[in-house]
This record gives C-alpha cells, sequence and structure tokens, in this order.
C-alpha cells in the first residue's frame, strides 16, 4: 500500500478573563457573532477552552463561568454538544429549547440560533455537513439537498445513551494526546461512524425512510469499475461519492448494485478490502521487523485494536497476534 503520514492533531488551548476575550473564545471554538453580544458577565472567573483539530473533524472541551447572551451567524457544519454542566438556551424561529447537565444536543444548521447559558461546561464536536449528506445518500437513498434535522435532542433515551459513548470516544480521541485520527484513514472511519450516529438519534429527514431495493438497470460493469477503484486505493480516505464517481454512477445506485453483487454496502465492502489486504501484512511480516498487530490494525483504517481482533477472527478463524507469530 501507499504510506501516508499522518499528521499529528493540532491541539491547543484558549483562556478568556474578559467579556470581549470570552466571545473570542466563542468564535474561535464554535461561531461566529453577527457582531452583537448582548450581555456578559465573568464573575471574577476563568474561561478555558481546550480544542484540537484534525482533517475532518475539530473538537473541543471548555468551560466558561459567564452569563452570557449572543446571536450566531448560521452553522455551515454540525455541531453536536454534550452539556457536563450548566443551564442552556437556544432559540430558534418560532421556539426555544432548554437543556441542563447530562443533555446531548444537536444547533441546527442554516439560521441562526440565540443562545444564552449559565455557568457552562461542555463538550463539542464539529462534522462537515457534505459527509453527513453522503451517508445519507449512500444508505437511505436521500439526495443531499433533502436532509433536514428537524430536532436539537435524541429521540429516545437509547439512542441518546448510543450518541454519547459514540461521542466520548472522538471527543477523548481527539482530545487525550496521542491520536491515530491524524491518519486520513482512521479519521474517515470516525467521521463516518459519528455520522451513522447522529443520523440514528436526532430527528431528521431519513427517519421515514428505509433502504430501497435495487432498480432496474445496475450495470455489474460499474460494479467492477468501483471495486477496482477500491482496490486501487484501500489504504487512502475514500468515500462513497468518490467510489460512484469512479464507477460513472450516482451513490444511490452504486449502493443498490453493491446490495445486489456483493450484498454489502460499498463502505462494507472497502472494510472487507481492508480487512484483507491487514491480513496479508500480517502473513508477510518477518521476525524483527517491528509490526505489531495494532500499528498494522491503525494502518488498514482499524483504529481499535480489539475490534479489529474480533472482525478478523470472525473471517479467518484465529486471532490477528496467531498470525502475526506464524
Amino acid at each position: 500500500m501507499s504510506e501516508h503520514p499522518a499528521p499529528p492533531i493540532q491541539q491547543h488551548t484558549l483562556v478568556a478573563r474578559t467579556t470581549d476575550e470570552v466571545a473570542e473564545v466563542v468564535e474561535r471554538t464554535i461561531i461566529a457573532h453577527e457582531g452583537r453580544v448582548r450581555r456578559a458577565r465573568t464573575p471574577g472567573g476563568t474561561t478555558v477552552a481546550r480544542v484540537a483539530e484534525g482533517p475532518s473533524l475539530q473538537a473541543t472541551r471548555w468551560h466558561s463561568p459567564t452569563r452570557y447572551e449572543t446571536t450566531t451567524q448560521p452553522f455551515h457544519y454540525l455541531l453536536l454538544g454534550h452539556i457536563t454542566q450548566g443551564r442552556y438556551e437556544i432559540g430558534v424561529p418560532g421556539d426555544v429549547h432548554r437543556f441542563q447537565r447530562g443533555d446531548a444536543v444537536l444547533l441546527p444548521t442554516g439560521v441562526p440560533l440565540d443562545v444564552s447559558w449559565e455557568d457552562p461546561k461542555l463538550a463539542t464536536l464539529a462534522l462537515p455537513l457534505d459527509r453527513v449528506r453522503e451517508v445519507a445518500e449512500e444508505r437511505y437513498g436521500l439526495p443531499p439537498g433533502e436532509l433536514r434535522f428537524c430536532g436539537l435532542a435524541p429521540v429516545d433515551a437509547a439512542a441518546a445513551r448510543y450518541w454519547l459513548d459514540v461521542f466520548a470516544l472522538a471527543n477523548r480521541q481527539m482530545l487525550d494526546g496521542g491520536s491515530a485520527l491524524g491518519h486520513p484513514v482512521l479519521a474517515e472511519e470516525m467521521v463516518r461512524h459519528l455520522a451513522v450516529a447522529a443520523l440514528a438519534t436526532f430527528p431528521n429527514t431519513t427517519m421515514s425512510l428505509s433502504p430501497s431495493r435495487e432498480p432496474l438497470g445496475s450495470a455489474p460493469a460499474a460494479v467492477r469499475r468501483a471495486t477496482a477503484f477500491i482496490e486501487e486505493h484501500a489504504g487512502e480516505p475514500v468515500t462513497a461519492a468518490q467510489i460512484a464517481a469512479a464507477a460513472g454512477i450516482g451513490v444511490r445506485a452504486l449502493q443498490y448494485a453493491f446490495a445486489r453483487h456483493h450484498s454489502a454496502t460499498p463502505s462494507e465492502y472497502l472494510r472487507r478490502v481492508r480487512l484483507e489486504r491487514a491480513h496479508r501484512e500480517l502473513l508477510e511480516a518477518q521476525p524483527g521487523d517491528g509490526r505489531t498487530v495494532a500499528a498494522v490494525a491503525a494502518r488498514w483504517g482499524f483504529p481499535r485494536p480489539g475490534r479489529f481482533a474480533s472482525h478478523y477472527r470472525a473471517v479467518y478463524g484465529r486471532s490477528p497476534s496467531e498470525t502475526l507469530r506464524s
């Protein structure tokens, strides 16, 4: 496979002690203001924001002992948060939503928001909206322009628990140092995982849909082009849109065709190929060459060695460490 250097996650800490400095932290870590901060108070406390920025994902954790009100510019990415302290109000046209400790929240896109908080402590993740739209099209056949999130809170308690587990993993990987998410393949897999989880958790226009059956006319030639592209680029960050473009068909048709000919989505097929490449690399390893199961797994897009070992054993009937030692 081709080598892809993993740039480190860019991490920094912002500190604010005055009203103007708090406004600057909000703008740098969350969203630009419309130019007016209606009210802010910093009663002797210090706002601290930790920020991590990767190839396609941003994470923050911050605490601000303030009371603050402002109006934001419209969000053009998906911002999701987990509140661990304080009270929040988010005003959208015609409604106000209130959140408190323990809540998961998704901020609406495309409209200005009236936001206020008191003594907040929270973690956030920012996802590229186009990637979430691609996943919605691939999984549900929903045209990208038709994806809309219709609510700010999870659909139910079970969805909230699942989302917070996924959210915590990504936020921790980004901010706690030594993260492998600087690797483009791993970053792409994490963004995809978060997009799938967000679509299953927060009310949106995919929830009335289910994956459709294949329309007539999906061409095997397109499948061959798509599989050839996957085989050639398995060691790189690859999206469904890129595979579809290489195949010369739309993402929805690609999904149908793969379901028929491979009994898998394009992303699942890509994962199969990566697992086979990892297996091949483990077989080719020589004593003393320094290769480890964790390093091989990460190189082929499997950031969690335990999960990689489970997938590997299911396919090859033994653990990856046994293959490496053989």
